[in-house]
């Protein structure tokens, strides 16, 4: 504090030059002088134990100054040097002189930059803290124990503008860091959190995600808590069956370390897998007591978890060893999850020697539907004991104190899910946890960071990035070099290059299959939209009836006739509603089909609802008779195609849909005709090029006095049509292909529309020889801008071997004797599309022969003799996506306009041969190689069996008498295969040497050794293969038995 003369106005010096405080009192003029002062508190030099003790001070320059002294003095707290880890501040003061000296911690965090103050918050009321409180020292204290290094300093606020401003000042400086951090993640190097995942995304190179934790040096114990029921023989889980026990990672094998299920619920999904659920009843795991479970005084530890409570108000311990939770006679410790400083489903982390208890808060709500990650961590270094309660990676609380803290260790159980309170009448009471539990950790150390189950840490990231910081040849030894860069040493390994990189030679091949998850039930008062996302709000799923449909007219709604199954109100009103409402309303139908009851539409269009739904005939109130409840019911509306469904309190399903088409556009009296939504080729034509379809329009309105109809064409590829406008509603079709027609109804000022597509079909004399055409309509495409060119991921073992021409009854195709059944070998997209053809075929008679399918590269092109010409497009025919056809009855251009009917995406018609005919040449796009079978919905919480081919099957295996030979017949890839058995001395098995191996006819099974020859059953051919057991060549005489 000084002054400049006798007279002058008092200055203080600024002890936070650039601080909150400087900046706002620089603001204002000198009159607001009185009111801003504040003084440097004097510090003494600093102990051996970090203590830096705290000189007498007074106010007296501002007592003579303004003749009474300040009231209410506040103190900051600034480093003189930025913090790196987070530092606790024990200050310790007087409220008067000769008073007990009381202490209070002042929290500074990591990252704090130099000269940013704090307040010392000093206890009790405003009045308590007067001029005559007094500072006595400061000890800073971090993880390792007090701080002997860096320098601090302490501002009194004297005036109560000077407090004022320091409120409000905060506020800016607060914002001022935020902005210079965020002005400076520039880069990698300084970028963090949510910025470094912008970064890494721009570079391609996403942060990994959360991962469950491993084993390390500190584990004393790890319970995925992923274990799930026994299995049936079908690989399913067994109803109702539940973990007995549960493994501790950390000590696979030991049955004492083992947790005993008592209640608890596994196999449930959780973040990583699958979970423990516990609640609604009692459930608990349990593990016993054990030597490595010991805290004796100075020992630190950890415990974490990953938890997702239920939404009701829950009140138990998540993980615990500790007989009672309350009681600070009680050693041991428990993270807690319950209703805490009035916060329900609050994280509490308790820690006790058996005469003090430490109890740390999170102060947050966890019941937000989200997976949490929670740790209590204890730190004691020489007389400083530091606990920290952690919420997803983050530290929420801290505790730190010079107290001896003894010996946590406690004969209890570690117990998973629930634990005891003493009541104020002395009784016991048990507390249960409800909700997910899994990945529980106890460690021997204090951890701070908790990859991978909090995900990717931005050091490691920042490290990983930067191998995409230089532009760098893809080569295994470029690679290999960049990985070990990045990953420094592993595991305390001396080897420079631990990480090696193997070039993958042979080609990935995948398949898969969209699954669509339902959910079993719909809840009391909940709603879910159309992509599943549950408490949707109506607006944001299906709109409203203001803002879609301003130009509404009730013309456009549908009467629906009604159908088994389903009944109305009374009101006609209720069977009055817009089509996509219609569409959804009769697959909900079809869903309940197989179910007793009725479905009733209780309210559908309603012309009092004003803004609602209702009142455009969008919406529907159903209920159903038992025994389906409106839970159930609910669930199958969302699966039936409405947009958004909810469950009313009063038992009822509200099921409302998008705007969509009001009108339908159909092509014969039975309604809609063909689905027009299905892809193209996958249906017959509508209509045939240079022929005209009636449309019609439902609801017809003609019934609308004044109504103008309007058609038009929306033409995306080559097919082409046109309504001429003397036949309105007569679509000729000009050229093969998809068009999209498009009807508008003009009735009193407002416009309804529906649309459909139309496919085109080919005439059965448009193509010519030599002539191509794509599965879209352009004539004249290549095949590798229709089918697309070879891909790099072929594998001839996922080929698919047709024998449909074997099955009873058999197929009219005919796939010729070439060598190794090659023409019956092809990728399942092109089988898909000649199964397609052969139904399309099936009413016209006659047979298809397929001439050419799987030509393997090195003798790509049709077989010796008569045929076609060498085909310039063989590649297609070494991954089996191209087939040569010929028809029995058929010309090649009819056929070929079968086959663009029937969905290939290339069709060629090749030029007769000398003694031949024409033929067809078709080709597809690839596809997924593997295919996996199953059904395309799967209920929340259910398993389904799902296949994927090709699959192995099983082999028939033959010995010879002596031992020495032995047969295979592989009945899934059609080979004969024979292998040399030699006796090895002092070996339990005999060595295998392969001998010979022969494709054979479809189907091998019974095999059968006599007589100098093998016989080889074919039950689906119904004859018996001879052949010579050497070379596995056919016998001269016979080299086949029939079968009658």
């Amino acid at each position: 504090m000084s002054a400049t003369g006798p007279h002058a106005r008092l200055r203080f010096r600024d002890p936070l030059p650039g601080g909150a405080l400087a900046v706002m009192r620089g603001a204002l003029p000198a009159p607001y002088d009185r009111g801003t002062e504040r003084m440097t508190v004097p510090l003494g030099a600093r102990r051996e134990d970090g203590t830096i003790p705290v000189p007498g001070y007074d106010f007296g320059a501002y007592e003579r100054h303004y003749g009474r002294p300040p009231a209410s003095p506040r103190y900051l707290l600034a480093p003189r040097q930025d913090v790196t880890s987070p530092v606790t501040v024990e200050v310790v003061f007087t409220r008067a002189g000769g008073a007990r000296p009381e202490k209070v911690s002042v929290r500074v965090p990591a990252g704090h930059p130099a000269d940013g103050a704090v307040t010392v918050p000093i206890p009790g009321r405003a009045a308590d803290i007067t001029d005559r409180l007094r500072l006595v020292s400061l000890t800073p204290r971090d993880s390792l124990g007090p701080v002997t290094t860096g320098a601090w300093e302490v501002t009194a606020l004297l005036g109560n503008l000077a407090k004022l401003l320091w409120v409000i000042g905060a506020e800016h400086e607060t914002v001022a860091a935020h902005l210079h951090d965020v002005t400076g993640q520039r880069d990698t190097g300084t970028a963090h959190g949510a910025s470094l995942d912008l970064l890494g995304l721009d570079l391609g190179a996403p942060r990994f995600p959360p991962r469950p934790h491993g084993v390390d040096e500190a584990t004393v114990a790890l319970f995925h808590l992923d274990d799930v029921p026994p299995r049936d023989e079908k690989g399913l889980p067994e109803p109702g069956a539940e973990v007995d026990t549960v493994v501790d990672a950390a000590a696979p094998g030991e049955e004492d370390r083992e947790g005993v299920n008592q209640g608890a619920h596994s196999g449930r999904t959780g973040r990583f897998g699958h979970a423990f659920a516990f609640g609604p009843g009692a459930g608990a795991i349990s593990v016993a007591d054990a030597p490595a479970f010991a805290l004796p005084a100075g020992a630190p530890f950890t415990v974490e978890a990953i938890v997702r409570p239920d939404r009701t108000i829950t009140n138990g311990p998540v993980v615990a060893k500790r007989d009672r939770l309350d009681d600070p006679r009680s050693k041991g410790w428990a993270l807690v999850i319950g209703t805490f400083h009035t916060i329900d489903r609050n994280l509490r982390f308790s820690l006790s020697d058996g005469s003090a208890q430490v109890d740390l808060y999170a102060d947050r709500d966890l019941g937000d539907g989200s997976f949490h990650h929670v740790a209590g961590t204890l730190a004691r270094t020489g007389t400083t004991t530091t606990a920290v309660l952690r919420l997803d990676g983050r530290e929420v609380a801290r505790y730190v104190t010079t107290r001896p803290f003894g010996t946590l260790t406690s004969s209890a159980e570690v117990v998973l899910g629930q634990g005891e309170e003493v009541l104020a009448d002395g009784t016991r009471t048990t507390l249960q946890y409800r909700g997910l539990l899994e990945e529980v950790r106890l460690s021997s150390v204090a951890r701070d960071t908790f990859a991978p189950v909090t995900g990717e840490p931005d050091e490691q990231y920042r490290r990983r990035l930067g191998i995409f910081h230089r532009w760098l040849l893809p080569t295994p030894d470029a690679l290999q070099d960049a990985v070990n860069e990045v990953a420094g040493p592993v595991a305390g390994s001396e080897d420079p290059a631990p990480f090696v990189v193997r070039e993958q030679t042979e080609p990935v091949v995948t398949g898969g299959r969209l699954l669509r998850v339902l959910p079993r039930t719909l809840p009391v008062s909940q709603s879910i939209a159309a992509d599943g996302t549950l408490g949707a709000s109506e607006e944001a799923a299906v709109g409203t009836a203001p803002r879609d449909e301003p130009d509404f007219d009730p013309a456009w709604l549908i009467r629906h006739p009604g159908r088994p199954g389903l009944s109305f109100a009374d009101d006609e009103d209720a069977r009055r509603m817009q089509l996509g409402v219609v569409r959804a309303l009769d697959a909900l139908v079809e869903r309940l089909a197989p179910t007793a009851g009725t479905l009733r539409v209780l309210r559908a269009y309603d012309p009092a609802a004003g803004a609602g739904l209702h009142g455009v005939g969008r919406a529907v109130l159903l209920t159903h008779t038992p025994p389906v409840d409106a839970a159930r019911l609910g669930a199958l509306a969302h699966a039936a195609g409405f947009g958004w469904v909810r469950h009313t309190r009063e038992g009822h399903v509200y099921a409302a849909q998008p705007r969509g088409d009001v009108f339908r556009i159909v092509t014969d009296e039975t309604g809609e005709g063909r689905d027009p939504d299905t892809g193209p080729g996958a249906r017959l034509p509508d209509v045939v090029e240079g022929d005209a379809l009636v449309l019609r329009v439902e609801p017809d309105p003609s019934r609308l006095a004044g109504a103008e109809i309007r058609w038009s064409v929306l033409r995306s590829e080559a097919g082409d049509a046109a309504f001429p406008s003397s036949e309105p509603g007569t679509l000729h079709a000009l050229a093969a292909g998809d068009v999209s027609v498009r009807v508008e109804v003009a009735h009193r000022g407002h416009v309804g529309s529906g649309t459909r597509r139309i496919r085109i079909g080919l005439d059965d004399a448009a193509l010519a020889a030599g002539e191509t055409i794509s599965g879209t309509g352009r004539r004249g495409a290549t095949e590798a801008a229709t089918a697309g060119p070879p891909t790099q991921d072929f594998d001839p073992r996922m080929l698919h071997l047709r024998t449909d021409d074997l099955t009873r009854p058999p197929r009219r195709v005919d796939y010729g004797s070439g060598p190794g059944h090659r023409n019956r070998m092809m990728q399942r997209v092109t089988g898909e599309a000649l199964d397609r053809l052969l139904d399309l075929l099936a009413p016209v008679g006659g047979r298809l022969t397929v001439l050419a399918s799987y030509v393997p590269q090195e003798t790509a092109g049709p077989s010796p003799g008569p045929g076609p010409a060498p085909d310039p497009d063989a590649a297609l025919h070494a991954q089996g996506r191209a087939l040569r056809l010929r028809h029995s009855t058929l010309a090649a251009p009819a056929l070929a306009a079968r086959a663009f009917a029937a969905g290939f995406h290339h069709i060629r018609v090749d030029p007769a041969l000398t003694g031949g005919s024409e033929t067809v040449r078709v080709a597809v796009a690839p596809g997924a190689q593997p295919t996996v079978d199953g059904p395309d919905e799967v209920a929340v919480d259910e398993s389904v069996p799902l296949e994927v081919s090709p699959a192995a099957e099983p082999v028939t295996a033959c010995f010879a008498a002596d031992g020495s030979r032995l047969f295979l017949a592989e009945a899934g890839s059609h080979r004969i295969t024979s292998f040399t058995l030699t006796e090895v001395e002092e070996q339990a098995h005999p060595d295998l040497a392969l001998t010979a191996s022969r494709g054979v006819a479809p189907f091998p099974g019974a095999l059968a050794l006599g007589g100098g020859r093998l016989f080889v059953a074919h039950e689906r051919l119904d004859r018996v293969a001879v052949l010579g057991p050497a070379d596995l060549e056919p016998a001269a005489t016979p080299p086949e038995l029939l079968c009658p």
